[in-house]
Protein backbone atom coordinates (compact mmCIF):
# COMPACT_ATOMS: atom_id res chain seq x y z
CA UNK A 1 0.00 0.00 0.00
CA UNK A 2 1.56 3.54 -1.05
CA UNK A 3 1.09 6.39 1.12
CA UNK A 4 -1.86 7.97 -0.87
CA UNK A 5 -3.82 4.30 -0.90
CA UNK A 6 -7.66 4.74 -0.30
CA UNK A 7 -7.45 2.78 2.83
CA UNK A 8 -5.52 5.51 4.48
CA UNK A 9 -8.55 8.20 3.41
CA UNK A 10 -11.08 5.47 5.06
CA UNK A 11 -8.99 4.83 8.19
CA UNK A 12 -8.65 8.45 8.69
CA UNK A 13 -12.22 9.49 8.41
CA UNK A 14 -12.97 6.62 11.32
CA UNK A 15 -10.90 8.46 13.29
CA UNK A 16 -13.57 11.45 13.63
CA UNK A 17 -14.64 9.85 16.96
CA UNK A 18 -11.11 10.73 18.38
CA UNK A 19 -11.66 14.30 17.24
CA UNK A 20 -15.02 14.35 18.76
CA UNK A 21 -13.88 13.87 22.34
CA UNK A 22 -11.30 16.19 21.90
CA UNK A 23 -14.26 18.85 20.67
CA UNK A 24 -16.27 17.90 23.97
CA UNK A 25 -13.60 18.62 25.90
CA UNK A 26 -12.98 21.29 24.53
CA UNK A 27 -16.32 22.71 24.87
CA UNK A 28 -16.70 21.52 28.98
CA UNK A 29 -13.34 22.81 28.95
CA UNK A 30 -14.48 26.64 27.84
CA UNK A 31 -17.43 26.38 30.75
CA UNK A 32 -14.50 25.54 33.44
CA UNK A 33 -12.62 28.68 32.27
CA UNK A 34 -15.55 30.56 31.91
CA UNK A 35 -16.41 30.01 35.97
CA UNK A 36 -13.18 29.77 37.44
CA UNK A 37 -12.54 33.87 35.85
CA UNK A 38 -16.07 33.99 38.01
CA UNK A 39 -14.53 32.49 40.90
CA UNK A 40 -11.40 34.19 40.73
CA UNK A 41 -13.54 37.90 40.85
CA UNK A 42 -15.85 36.67 43.77
CA UNK A 43 -12.64 35.45 46.09
CA UNK A 44 -10.74 38.54 45.05
CA UNK A 45 -14.01 40.93 45.94
CA UNK A 46 -13.81 39.18 49.02
CA UNK A 47 -10.47 40.02 50.28
CA UNK A 48 -10.57 43.43 51.09
CA UNK A 49 -13.41 42.74 53.73
CA UNK A 50 -10.71 40.74 54.93
CA UNK A 51 -9.60 43.84 55.94
CA UNK A 52 -11.93 44.53 58.66
CA UNK A 53 -9.59 41.71 60.85
CA UNK A 54 -6.90 45.25 61.48
CA UNK A 55 -7.42 47.62 64.23
CA UNK A 56 -8.76 51.14 63.42
CA UNK A 57 -5.35 53.29 63.84
CA UNK A 58 -7.22 56.54 64.44
CA UNK A 59 -8.86 54.57 67.69
CA UNK A 60 -5.96 53.20 68.87
CA UNK A 61 -3.79 56.68 68.11
CA UNK A 62 -6.85 58.35 69.98
CA UNK A 63 -6.30 55.86 72.98
CA UNK A 64 -2.85 56.89 73.06
CA UNK A 65 -3.24 60.70 72.99
CA UNK A 66 -5.50 59.73 75.97
CA UNK A 67 -3.33 57.48 78.03
CA UNK A 68 -0.86 60.27 77.50
CA UNK A 69 -2.69 63.08 78.83
CA UNK A 70 -3.62 60.69 81.91
CA UNK A 71 0.12 60.67 82.70
CA UNK A 72 0.25 64.34 82.35
CA UNK A 73 -2.32 64.85 84.61
CA UNK A 74 -0.87 62.42 86.98
CA UNK A 75 2.12 64.68 86.91
CA UNK A 76 0.17 67.67 87.22
CA UNK A 77 -2.31 66.14 89.98
CA UNK A 78 1.50 65.69 92.07
CA UNK A 79 2.11 69.59 92.05
CA UNK A 80 -1.25 69.85 93.61
CA UNK A 81 -2.98 71.65 90.20
CA UNK A 82 -6.65 70.39 90.38
CA UNK A 83 -8.01 67.39 88.47
CA UNK A 84 -9.20 67.69 84.87
CA UNK A 85 -12.55 66.16 84.49
CA UNK A 86 -12.51 64.10 80.72
CA UNK A 87 -15.21 61.69 78.96
CA UNK A 88 -14.44 58.16 79.30
CA UNK A 89 -13.36 56.78 76.15
CA UNK A 90 -14.72 53.97 74.53
CA UNK A 91 -11.89 51.50 73.91
CA UNK A 92 -14.14 48.42 72.55
CA UNK A 93 -14.73 50.62 69.01
CA UNK A 94 -10.57 50.26 68.83
CA UNK A 95 -10.56 46.26 68.13
CA UNK A 96 -10.87 45.14 65.11
CA UNK A 97 -14.54 43.70 63.22
CA UNK A 98 -13.70 39.66 63.92
CA UNK A 99 -10.25 38.08 64.41
CA UNK A 100 -10.46 34.82 62.92
CA UNK A 101 -7.60 34.36 60.63
CA UNK A 102 -8.78 31.12 58.85
CA UNK A 103 -10.94 33.22 56.54
CA UNK A 104 -8.76 35.36 54.84
CA UNK A 105 -6.63 32.13 54.15
CA UNK A 106 -9.70 30.59 52.49
CA UNK A 107 -10.08 33.04 50.71
CA UNK A 108 -6.74 33.59 49.72
CA UNK A 109 -7.00 29.74 48.67
CA UNK A 110 -10.13 30.01 47.28
CA UNK A 111 -8.15 33.16 44.68
CA UNK A 112 -5.23 31.11 44.27
CA UNK A 113 -7.08 27.66 43.54
CA UNK A 114 -9.09 29.81 41.02
CA UNK A 115 -6.57 31.15 39.11
CA UNK A 116 -4.38 28.21 38.86
CA UNK A 117 -7.85 26.18 37.11
CA UNK A 118 -8.31 29.65 35.02
CA UNK A 119 -4.02 28.90 33.84
CA UNK A 120 -4.64 24.77 33.25
CA UNK A 121 -7.90 25.47 31.76
CA UNK A 122 -6.22 27.82 29.54
CA UNK A 123 -3.15 25.24 28.63
CA UNK A 124 -5.67 22.45 28.10
CA UNK A 125 -7.87 24.73 25.46
CA UNK A 126 -4.52 25.26 23.94
CA UNK A 127 -3.93 21.64 24.03
CA UNK A 128 -6.82 20.52 22.40
CA UNK A 129 -6.22 23.17 19.51
CA UNK A 130 -2.58 21.87 18.57
CA UNK A 131 -4.26 18.35 18.86
CA UNK A 132 -6.68 18.70 16.38
CA UNK A 133 -4.35 20.20 14.09
CA UNK A 134 -4.22 18.27 10.91
CA UNK A 135 -0.46 16.46 10.36
CA UNK A 136 1.44 17.45 7.25
CA UNK A 137 2.30 14.91 4.56
CA UNK A 138 0.89 11.93 2.94
CA UNK A 139 -2.78 10.07 4.09
CA UNK A 140 -0.42 7.18 5.33
CA UNK A 141 1.63 9.64 7.83
CA UNK A 142 -1.70 11.74 8.69
CA UNK A 143 -3.51 8.32 10.06
CA UNK A 144 0.10 7.15 12.30
CA UNK A 145 0.29 10.33 13.81
CA UNK A 146 -3.35 10.43 14.63
CA UNK A 147 -2.87 6.48 15.76
CA UNK A 148 -0.07 7.89 17.64
CA UNK A 149 -1.86 10.70 19.75
CA UNK A 150 -4.61 8.29 20.58
CA UNK A 151 -2.38 6.12 21.86
CA UNK A 152 -0.52 8.95 23.90
CA UNK A 153 -3.54 10.19 24.85
CA UNK A 154 -4.38 6.58 26.94
CA UNK A 155 -0.82 6.32 27.88
CA UNK A 156 -1.00 9.45 29.91
CA UNK A 157 -4.71 9.74 30.90
CA UNK A 158 -5.31 12.77 29.81
CA UNK A 159 -9.39 12.33 29.92
CA UNK A 160 -8.24 12.16 33.79
CA UNK A 161 -6.30 15.75 33.57
CA UNK A 162 -9.09 17.28 31.25
CA UNK A 163 -11.21 16.20 34.61
CA UNK A 164 -8.81 18.55 36.92
CA UNK A 165 -9.22 21.43 36.62
CA UNK A 166 -12.73 20.98 37.03
CA UNK A 167 -12.24 19.23 40.53
CA UNK A 168 -9.85 22.53 41.31
CA UNK A 169 -12.91 24.73 40.56
CA UNK A 170 -14.74 22.73 43.17
CA UNK A 171 -12.02 22.91 45.29
CA UNK A 172 -12.13 26.66 45.20
CA UNK A 173 -15.58 27.15 45.34
CA UNK A 174 -15.53 25.23 48.46
CA UNK A 175 -12.57 27.64 50.30
CA UNK A 176 -14.51 30.16 49.28
CA UNK A 177 -18.25 28.69 50.93
CA UNK A 178 -16.51 28.25 54.02
CA UNK A 179 -14.85 31.39 54.24
CA UNK A 180 -18.15 33.13 53.11
CA UNK A 181 -19.59 31.02 56.27
CA UNK A 182 -17.04 31.66 58.62
CA UNK A 183 -17.18 35.66 58.31
CA UNK A 184 -21.16 35.11 58.43
CA UNK A 185 -20.39 33.38 62.05
CA UNK A 186 -17.88 35.86 62.98
CA UNK A 187 -19.89 39.17 62.30
CA UNK A 188 -22.93 37.71 63.71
Amino acid sequence: MGPSARIWKIILDEKKSDREMINSWKGSNRWVLISAGFSAVVAASFLPVNQGRKPDHACVMLFLFEERLALQRAIANAHGDPPILVPAFDKAGCAPLFTNPWIGGLWFASLILSVSTALFAINMSYWSTSYLKQAPGSLQNQVRTCHFRLMNLKKWRVGLLVDLPLFLLYLALVRLLAGLGLFAIAVV
